[in-house]
């Protein structure tokens, strides 16, 4: 048995091992550092230490792996190739605001992919892809937008690191594909999440097919496919898979072989698959299949998406796919928007994830003029709610009106009555079909006296009798003779009164009716025309003279009124424009008599 280690003889052998790894390190050779290129408009030509470059082809040819390319907001209309692996493209803003006119190829193989990000890719050419894979590194495309007004959005031929997340991938082609898997000798896997695959109408939105351009049998490589929240729509064909062309060699094993995984997603179209049988005792055959987990195949598009017509595949708020599905391993956070994953109890089928905006709250004052005691409309039609077409919408509308009162109502408009004139701040919430409230919208309301001015009548008084012919006896005295003499005056009628408002009495109005028997038509007061016969519901009203709270009507001489009952009404406008008469029915109303 030999004898433990001292304290000191421990010591010793740790610094000889730290300095056994200090020389090992200085005597490794360097790791080159990768570099960070940046493209711009003007950049000039770049390589060695000038890592500034003028275009995407520039960056193409000096980047070695590991490199990082920054391209500048901008359009680039190139066609550039990608040689080495595990090089980074990346726009510098958000995906719309790089635009290439050309296809991104990568070439390069290895064991790390290269990654595109943040990208439009738009080739004008016809029939070309907006992006192709030829080598077997692969490439990873991320938050981009790649379309193909007649090609496929993505064509892979190689490649075990592909990857395609929180993108969209179209192609314009009545016939055309929005990922072209084609398999030659190399294994292609394909790893999809977050992302929306629509091909032509008359297309696929997935096509893989292995055993492409194979000569000699058994020679096929497989493809895999893994597909998580993913979006294909808009295609015949949703999921085309074709091994028939893989053929195993003689007594070989199966080649060629394509298997396909699809969870928590949306697939709409058919979804053939095609393998190879083999030859009988020769050679076997191969396998092509796709397996769907919680993945929606037959709801309708409309009842699904904003507007499947115009390719908006975003769900509906009322999609019945919200919070069926489940994140598992390997899932992107975000969806192809890149709001997150779970925006509800679970997460949604798909590429999008509903996320619900709430409404936005919107008040109107209608009434020109608020006045107390009278109704004021106010108008929340102007509230606005984004998924209102798509199946959200405003379902409630909460007020306050300000005065220490509220209502809610399901309808854009409401009337309420204020009690008090003077300053107040009407408040709206409102709530859409999902239940978000929106932020608190305020409008500032000035409420008028609304209160008609108390007119009073006291001249004539109530049922006053006044004779239309004043007689005045008086004696007098001519050629010493002293007699009676009686004077006949026609009496003059006055009307007299009085007219208060907090805010002021801008007018009052007369009404004047010699009361007739049922049937007949009214005989009204006009202060130049005389009596005149109208309906009995017209009546007819003429403005008086008013003056220090005081008002005054005087009957003109040469209108001569007949004997009969007659009922004065009399009415007042304040300077907030309210009209009517406030003060007790006796006191606004009288009766009177004329007689002879």
């Amino acid at each position: 048995m030999s004898a433990a280690p001292t304290r000191s003889g421990r010591r010793a052998r740790r610094a000889l091992a730290a300095a056994a790894a200090a020389a090992a390190a200085l005597a490794a050779p360097a790791a080159a550092q990768a570099a960070t290129y940046s493209v711009a408009v003007g950049g000039g030509t770049c390589g060695g230490e000038d890592t500034t470059c003028e275009s995407l082809n520039a960056a193409a040819g000096a980047v070695a792996p590991g490199d990082a390319v920054q391209v500048a907001p901008g359009t680039y209309d190139e066609a550039p190739t990608f040689a080495v692996p595990g090089v980074t493209i990346s726009g510098t803003g958000t995906a719309a605001d790089v635009i290439v006119t050309g296809t991104i190829t990568f070439a390069g193989s290895g064991p790390t992919a290269s990654v595109l990000e943040r990208l439009v890719v738009a080739p004008t050419a016809v029939g070309a892809p907006a992006v192709g894979v030829t080598g077997s590194a692969g490439v990873a495309v991320r938050d981009a937008f790649l379309i193909s007004a007649a090609g496929a959005g993505m064509a892979i031929a190689g490649g075990t690191g592909n990857e395609i997340a929180r993108s969209v991938l179209l192609s314009g082609a009545a016939g055309g594909r929005a990922v072209d898997v084609q398999v030659n000798t190399t294994p292609v896997n394909l790893v999809l999440s977050s992302s929306i695959l629509a091909g032509g109408d008359q297309g696929t939105g997935l096509s893989v097919r292995t055993g492409v351009n194979t000569s000699l049998p058994g020679t096929a490589a497989p493809a895999t496919v893994i597909a998580r929240h993913v979006t294909i729509a808009g295609s015949a064909t949703a999921i085309a898979l074709d091994a028939s062309a893989a053929a195993a060699a003689p007594l070989g094993r199966p080649v060629g072989s394509i298997s396909a995984t699809v969870t928590d997603s949306i697939v709409h179209g058919a979804a053939p698959t095609a393998a190879n049988s083999g030859l009988l005792g020769l050679s076997p055959p191969n396998s092509a299949t796709v397996a769907f987990t919680r993945t929606d195949r037959t709801t309708p598009g409309e009842q699904l998406f904003v507007n499947p017509g115009r390719r908006n595949y975003h769900l509906r708020a009322d999609a019945p796919v919200i919070d069926k599905g489940q994140v598992t391993p390997g899932d992107s956070p975000t969806d192809v928007d890149g709001q997150p994953r779970e925006a509800g109890a679970a997460s949604d089928l798909g590429a999008d994830e509903f996320v619900n905006t709430p409404p936005t709250a919107a008040i109107a004052i209608t009434t020109p003029t608020p006045r107390s005691n009278q109704p004021v409309t106010l108008d929340a039609s102007g509230s606005t709610d984004r998924e209102a077409g798509s199946g959200g919408g405003i379902v409630q509308y909460r007020w306050n009106f300000g005065d220490g009162t509220g209502e809610t109502t399901s309808s854009p408009t409401v009337t309420h009555t204020y009690r008090e004139s003077g300053t107040a701040v009407v408040q709206l919430v409102v709530v859409d079909r999902q239940g978000a409230a929106s932020a608190v919208a305020t409008a500032p309301i000035r409420v008028f006296d609304g209160s008609a001015p108390a007119v009073t009548v006291s001249r004539p008084r109530p049922n006053q009798s006044i004779r239309l012919v004043t007689r005045t006896r008086r004696t007098v005295t001519r050629n010493g003779v002293r007699r009676a003499v009686t004077t006949r005056k026609r009496t003059r009628i006055r009307f007299r009164g009085a007219a208060r408002d907090p805010s002021g009495v801008a007018a009052v109005y007369l009404s004047v009716q010699r009361l007739t028997p049922r049937g007949a038509r009214c005989a009204w007061l006009h202060p130049r025309r005389g009596v005149l016969r109208r309906a009995c519901d017209r009546p007819l009203l003429f403005r008086v003279a008013v003056r220090n709270g005081r008002w005054a009507y005087n009957v003109a001489r040469r209108i001569r009124l007949a004997a009969g009952t007659y009922r004065v009404s009399a009415y007042g406008t304040d300077r907030n424009g309210a009209f009517g008469n406030t003060a007790a029915t006796r006191n606004r109303i009288v009766l009177f008599k004329l007689v002879r």
